[in-house]
């Protein structure tokens, strides 16, 4: 395996974008799915980038349920 590559979420953000705009994806999970789809294909920045994006959207669906959690059944 190679070198961990470590970037900030505003980077990792970009990168995803780019690829989107590529393969002609013009939303977030769009572009998700693409880099997800041709996973063989990436280099080690893109695959970065979508286990960054993947890791701060999980943590913010989470905090979304966590702060929408008022104990009560729905």
């Amino acid at each position: 395996m190679g070198t961990p590559v470590y970037m900030d979420i505003d980077e990792a953000y970009s990168i995803v974008q780019w690829h989107g705009e590529e393969y002609g994806h013009r939303n977030l999970w769009g572009a998700l799915n693409s880099m997800e789809e041709n996973w063989d294909d990436l280099d080690s920045m893109e695959r970065a980038a979508y286990k960054e994006v993947k890791r701060e959207l999980e943590r913010e669906l989470l905090a979304v349920r966590v702060l929408e959690d008022d104990g009560q059944p729905d």
